[in-house]
């Protein structure tokens, strides 16, 4: 598995975009207290495959 960073946050948010994670934002891990994260107008593959018709969640 290929991932952009050795660090778990910009790692997610680039699989979530399928961009470099240099390119979403976070170059650090973030926490759930934390006030940044991944830019609100940054598209998710969520996004994309809900516009589609699907049905999306997370788990975990």
């Amino acid at each position: 598995m290929y991932s952009t960073s050795p660090i778990c946050t910009p790692s997610r948010a680039g699989l979530l975009t399928g961009r470099y994670a240099q390119r979403v934002g976070p170059r650090w891990v973030v926490f759930p207290e934390d006030p940044e994260g991944i830019c609100e107008w940054e598209k998710h593959f969520g996004d994309v495959l809900s516009d589609a018709g699907y049905r999306c969640g997370v788990y975990g």
